[in-house]
């Protein structure tokens, strides 16, 4: 179980499940505090995705260099994914033309261009990922 409460206003609230899952318990206490508007507490960000043309698709896949890590972007029949490797795959939701999103993460990412519009990487909450060419 886990409790979660505010002295000044005396919200609260106890979720127990058969599982021990952050994701779970953190989608139950969010509805809670947004049900009965909690102040302060969850302000969830609402994105709209767009479909972006196959041309500006294309000159995000490739390879990527973060920390120590590869990481690829790749297209699959259902749509572009961020490939983190250990067979764990994140479908990307673009925002705009640069900023995407998965929703697995609450993670801001953005890709990045050189003046002459060729892709050198992405951000992934203000550190950079680079591409490999």
């Amino acid at each position: 179980p886990i409790y979660v409460g505010s002295f000044d206003s005396g919200d609260g609230v106890v979720a127990m499940t058969n599982t021990y899952n952050t994701a779970l318990f953190d989608e139950i206490i969010n509805s809670v505090a947004r049900t009965y508007n909690w102040k302060n507490f969850y302000s969830p960000v609402i994105k709209k995705e767009i479909t972006l043309p196959d041309s500006l698709l294309q000159s995000y896949m490739g390879k990527y260099k973060f920390r120590s890590d590869t990481l690829s972007v790749v297209r699959k029949n259902d749509g572009v994914y961020l490939d983190l490797g250990d067979n764990m795959q994140w479908k990307i939701h673009f925002s705009d033309n640069t900023h995407f999103f998965v929703f697995e993460q609450k993670i801001d990412f953005n890709f990045i261009s050189d003046p002459a519009k060729n892709v050198t990487g992405f951000t992934i909450n203000k550190e950079t990922a680079t591409k490999i060419k």
